[in-house]
This record gives structure tokens, sequence and C-alpha cells, in this order.
């Protein structure tokens, strides 16, 4: 049996996520929820007062009533906290003004509150809203934060932190995913309080002031410009300097592509995100400068000396790199161990653990749908159970086989708590990744204790040009230091991107859902718990999870080989086609989504590849065939019979679709009617007269399938849906899907 006593925050911590995950999942869009929550707690407390007393203390019927009293409060703290802490619940919050007051927006003003994040073709910030302008003239309290996106031209100057905007246009909604399975953008922001954004050009938005919004938030934003200038000066090559900046700062910016996915592919991306390695790394370091437990026991101030130097470099540290939601777990934890320390107290890394996670979702609740935060909790608390259980298997005497089993041992630990995370956010699988993991954790703490050194290097060399004093040794010392880096960097890289290249080197395609991640994460407690009790009963709850696991995914399999449907896919100006016929799937795509089949928004990865993933498809055949500069011929299970007005028909399962890519000019045969088919596929721009497509023409659905320019594709569907059309806009509606069954 587990004995909570020795983990006090550990249920409380459990009840409060669970609190907060009820609110989002059940509660958000019910408006009484926060004020029935906080009755409810008032509720609880007066019947736990009165029944108190009327029960034996010992007994355990008392003990079970305290602890369901206390889990029930500390669920109903995290419904109450997270609609508490809920902006869009404000009745000035721009959501609340949209729903009770239809009137338009023609321009706003706000606070930038964030910093800028640059990409190949414009600048992302988030302003905080402050008024809004209505079309009589008059300016409104409104609230809320809005993602601001700042189109990159020549001359280009983003707003910066702290800066009052005032920006023409209304604020958009952000959309739900138009595809499915697709990644839900709309929902990544919300759980940053950001329910709106908006495109503009420079000349759309103008500096109207500025204001001091934190100071140690604005110190930290200029504090990494200066340290990405350095690196970009002594580390000029761009691929070593930027993923130098991402391992110092946690920027990834400036990373090229390619690193991206092979970091990702080899299971090492942690060590280009500032968490709890680079957290560990520093306070390790500062311990090791001020001459570690020796030093303490020396001197007996010394202990209260290296509380406050290693909370106040590590918090600096966590400021300086944005304070997400890993480095605040890993800082907190620090804080918490070098209190420990200091007082001569022995810490448990559970309760510590639970403390953090605590602390963390009262100070925002919507942490608990970081994927960071996710991440590295479950990491530690996997590391914590199993990694003492490996180490034991294996306990070599020499320092080096000591050292690296313990590295085997973190990486697999980590690995066994993490991926049924991973696979269930990205979908594959690093078979490399211990391989890898002992190469790079290393490589990449030694990168960064030299980064720290050329910091300071140069922090050297700007006091001593305020002192007037020569600074030419210091400038060829920071040189060689940079070359230095810049080499080593280098090899991390290419020795990275090798293992990347091996043979089966990562397994994509991987999709699993909520459910089943939830099945995995039991079967792996199941399986801890039963190794260490070697109770048959923990074995056969084990086996029972997996026999679970797997009937999911047969059931998943079966309702998909009985799926025959067609879906539109919603691409960017672009068009994709999906004939699903059970397990297999014909694509029909343009030539530019198959030339860009990897990355980007209009690419297969983004847009198609998750669908295809979700329902399990087991074969996929791609064929561009659709647009007119494409000279790929349609699939043999589709017949494709060309118009006399270069339009196409095609039939598929009985069901035919009218290809249309060019202005019909169709005439109907004499006394035989309009030609009847199920759906026209409009795609491009081509010339289109509703009246006269009607005459030749009988359907029941016109779908758009955006490739055409937004705007005309907007126009042509209020046009065809005035003539009486049912009409489908993929660009606007989300994918067009109709089963045939």
């Amino acid at each position: 049996m587990i004995r909570w006593g020795l983990f006090p925050f550990a249920r409380p911590a459990v009840a409060f996520l669970i609190g907060i995950g009820s609110y989002e999942v059940f509660l958000r869009s019910w408006p009484p929820a926060v004020g029935i929550t906080a009755g409810a707690l008032v509720l609880l407390a007066l019947t736990t007062a009165i029944l108190q007393p009327k029960l034996p203390p010992a007994s355990p019927i008392a003990r079970a009533t305290n602890g369901a009293a206390l889990l029930l409060g500390w669920g109903l703290m995290g419904v109450f906290w997270a609609g508490f802490r809920d902006e869009s619940r404000l009745p000035e919050h721009l959501l609340q003004q949209e729903q009770h007051q239809q009137k338009g927006i023609l321009a706003w003003e706000g606070v930038v509150d964030d910093g800028l994040t640059h990409k190949a073709t414009y600048d992302g910030t988030s302003a905080r809203l402050r008024r809004i302008k209505r079309p009589d003239g008059r300016w409104v309290a409104a609230s809320g934060r809005i993602k601001l996106l700042v189109r990159r031209e020549e001359p280009s100057h983003p707003p910066h932190y702290g800066d009052i905007i005032v920006v023409n246009g209304a604020p958009k909604r952000v959309p739900l995913p138009p595809n499915p399975a697709q990644f839900d953008y709309g929902a990544y922001l919300r759980h940053r309080q950001m329910w709106h954004e908006q495109f503009v050009s420079p000349a759309g938005f103008a500096v109207t002031g500025h204001v001091t919004l934190n100071p140690i938030t604005g110190w930290s934003l200029q504090s990494a410009e200066i340290i990405q200038g350095i690196l970009r000066r002594y580390v000029p090559a761009p691929r070593e300097g930027g993923l130098l900046t991402a391992l110092v700062l946690g920027i990834t910016d400036d990373l090229a592509g390619d690193l991206k996915t092979a970091y990702g592919a080899t299971g090492t991306t942690h060590v280009l995100a500032v968490s709890g390695l680079h957290i560990g790394l520093v306070f390790s370091l500062v311990i090791l400068l001020l001459g570690g437990d020796k030093w303490r026991k020396r001197h007996p101030a010394g202990r209260w000396v290296t509380l406050v130097v290693v909370l106040s470099i590590c918090w600096g540290y966590a400021f300086l790199t944005g304070l997400s939601a890993s480095v605040l777990r890993a800082v907190v934890m620090a804080t918490l161990v070098a209190v420990g320390r200091a007082s001569g107290k022995k810490i448990s890394l559970f309760n510590t653990l639970a403390v953090a996670a605590l602390g963390l979702l009262v100070f925002n609740p919507q942490y608990l749908f970081d994927v960071g935060f996710q991440l590295s909790f479950l990491a530690v608390l996997s590391i914590a159970l199993m990694q003492p259980r490996l180490a034991r298997w294996w306990e070599p005497e020499a320092w080096l086989p000591r050292q690296v089993w313990a590295g085997v041992t973190v990486a697999l630990a980590a690995q066994a708590g993490t991926v049924p995370l991973t696979l269930y956010y990205f979908h594959q699988f690093p078979t490399q990744f211990l391989m890898a993991n002992l190469v790079a954790v290393p490589w990449s703490n030694g990168l960064l204790y030299t980064s720290f050194g050329l910091l300071a290097l140069a922090a050297m060399k700007y006091a001593l040009l305020k002192l007037g004093l020569p600074v030419e040794w210091l400038e060829t010392a920071l040189r060689g230091v940079g070359a230095a880096l810049t080499w080593l960097t280098y090899w991390l890289n290419e020795t990275v991107s090798a293992i990347g290249r091996l043979p089966a080197a990562v397994i994509t395609g991987i999709h699993i859902n909520l459910g089943q991640m939830v099945l995995l994460y039991l079967v792996l407690l199941t399986t801890v718990v039963w190794l260490v009790r070697r109770r048959r009963s923990w074995l056969t709850a084990t086996v029972l999870l997996v026999a679970l696991y797997i009937g999911s995914r047969v059931d998943l399999l079966l309702r998909t080989a009985a799926d025959r449907s067609i879906i539109v896919y919603s691409v960017r100006r672009h068009a994709a086609v999906g004939l699903l016929n059970g397990l297999n799937a014909m694509m029909l795509t343009d030539t530019a989504v198959w030339c860009d089949s990897t990355s980007g928004p209009n690419g297969l990865r983004a847009n198609i590849l998750p669908h295809l993933g979700a329902r399990a498809t087991l074969r996929a055949r791609w064929h561009p065939w659709l647009g007119r500069d494409s000279a790929a011929l349609p699939p043999a299970e589709v017949v494709a019979t060309a118009l006399p007005d270069g339009n196409r028909l095609l039939l598929w399962r009985g069901v035919r679709i009218l290809f249309i890519d060019r202005p019909p000019a169709l005439q109907p045969q004499a006394g035989a009617g309009p030609i009847t088919v199920d759906w026209v596929l409009v795609h491009g721009k081509p010339r289109l007269v509703p009246s006269a497509l009607a005459r030749v023409v009988a359907c029941r659905w016109i779908v758009l399938d955006g490739s055409g320019p937004v705007g005309w594709a907007k126009w042509r569907t209020q046009e065809l849906r005035a003539a009486g059309f049912r009409c489908h806009n993929v660009a606007e509606d989300g994918a067009f899907i109709r089963s045939l069954d």
C-alpha cells in the first residue's frame, strides 16, 4: 500500500489538476460554472465542519470521510480557479462583446505584452486589448489578448514589448481546424488566453506610446537580444549560431528546418528547449563555483549564502529564457531543493514534484495543457520511479561505465514515461533515441558551459571598455572561443543528422487517441507496480489493460475497413481530394501539394496526413492529377471522361463528380435535360454563371476546392447560394466529407 503520508501534496495536486481538466472539458461553455462551484465549496466546508465533531477521530470512517472531503475540495478548487482565471468570462472581453453585440470594429488599441518571434514572412507577438473603435466612432473599453502577425516588409518596424499600438481593422476569431485530426491552433492559443488573431502590414498599425508592463520581463527580453547579438557576432555561421541560440535561450527562430527535423527524429529535441536539463546544469555549476558541500560545511553561514546566490542565478536564467512551463517546473523544484539543503532537511522528490505542479497550476491553470509542462513533469516522475530500479540491474565500479550506465538508465526511464504522450502529439517514435541522447546530452552540456564562458568573457570585455582598459587580448580570446564553439556545434549537428539518417531511425505515422494514450499510461503504471510488488493482481491488471488497448485498435481498424467516403480537404490555395475505400485511400492532388509533401502549411503533413493516420489508413496512393498543368493519369479505379469543353467527369463507386477547372460550355442533348451529377468540384478560378450552370447541370452540391483566390471563392459561394445551389467552400467551411454508405 502507498504511504500517502510521506507525500502530503501528491493527492491534492492530482485532484486540483483533475478539477482544471474537468472545467476545460465540461464546464467552460457553461456560464454559471464558477458561481455554482464556489457554492459547492462553501457547502462542502459547512458539511465537513458539521460532521467532523460527530465522528470518532481515529476511526476508519473518519479518515475516509476526511480524505474524500479533502480530495473533493481540491477538485472543486481546481474547477473554480480555472474558471476564475478564464479571461473570456469577463463581460468586457471581446468574445463576450461579439456574442451580445453584433457591431463591427474599425480599429483597436492594445499593449504588446510579449516578445517577438521571427518567421520567414512575418513577425509574431501578442497584445493585450484596451479598447475598440465602433463604426459610429466611439471607443469602447474591451479586454482580451490578440495574436498579432506583422507582415515583414521593407522598411519594417514591428512593435516591441510595452508598445501601445492602434491597429486598423477587426481581429478575427481563430478558426477551428479545417481538416479532421489536424492540429488545433485555436486551442493552442486559447490556452494562452488568446481567442483572436490579426494579420497586418507595417502600415496597418501605429505605435502611439510605451508603458512599462513588467520591468523584469522587459529586462529579460532586452538581455536575450543582447545575448543573441553576442552569439551571432562570435558564431556567425547561421546553422551553428541558430543551434547555440536555441541551446542557451530556447529561441528556435534561427534554427534550420532540417536540424529541427533531425533532432526531432532522434528524440533529442529537449536539448534545444530550455528545460530542467539546463536549469540543473546552471544549478550544479553555481554550486561547484561556490565550493560545493565542503564550503558550506566549513562556513556556518555558507548554506544561506549559497541559497541566495543559487536562487538568484537560477531564477535570473529562467526569466532570461522566457519562463516556459518546463523551465518554471525545473526552477521551482531547484528552489525547493536549495531551501531543503540550506535547512538541512531531507527532500522527497515526489513531494517536491507535487508542490511544483500545484504551485504552477495555481499561478496559471492553463499550464496543464502546455505540452512542455506535461512532458517535463512526466519525464521527471518517470525518472524518479524507474531510474533507481534500472540502475540496480548493473552497478559498475569504474567511473566511465558508471556514468554511461547512468545516462542509459535516465534516457530509458524518461523515454518510457513520455512515449505515450509523444505518440499522441507527434505521431512518431525515435528508435535511435538511446544512442542519440548518449551523444547529444553530454555534448550539448559542454556547449552550454562553453557558451556561458563566452558570455562571461563578453561581459568582462564590456566592463573593461567602460573602465578604459585595453581589451585586444579579450577580443582574441572571444574569437577563439567562438571558433571552438562553431566547430563543436558543427560536428554535433552532423552527428545527430547522421544518426537520424540511419535506417528506420524514426517510425512515423503512429496515431493514438486520448483514450488509447490513457490506456498506455495505465499499462505502464501497473507494469511498474507489478515489477516492484510482484503480485499477480497487478500482472492481471496489466494484461487486461493491454487487451483493452489492442481491442481499441482492432475496433478502429474494423470501423475504417467499413468506411466508404469522399473528402475534399481544405488546403490553402491548393486542392486535394481523398477517395477513401476502407483501409485504402486514393489521393487526387494538384502538382503543388504533391511537391510540397513534407512540410509547410500547404503540404501533406499539416493538412492531410493527420487524417489518414487517425483513421488507420494502411495504404495511400497519391495521384497529382488535379489541375490543368498535370499530365498524370487518374487511378485505375476512377473512370475519367473528358468533356467537349475541356472539363472532366469522374465516376467512382457510383458517384459522379463534374470537375470544372475552366469555363463550362456544355450543351445538353435535346430532350435529355441537364447533366445529372452528385457533385460539381470547382478547381482554380473558372468563370461561372449560375443561371447558365443551372440549365446544363443538376447536382446535389457544388464544392469549391480551395485552390482559387480566397476573395473570389467567398464571392462566388455567395453568388451560387443566392442562385439556389447548395455550395460548400472548403477555404471557409472546412473539409467537405460525404459517406457513400
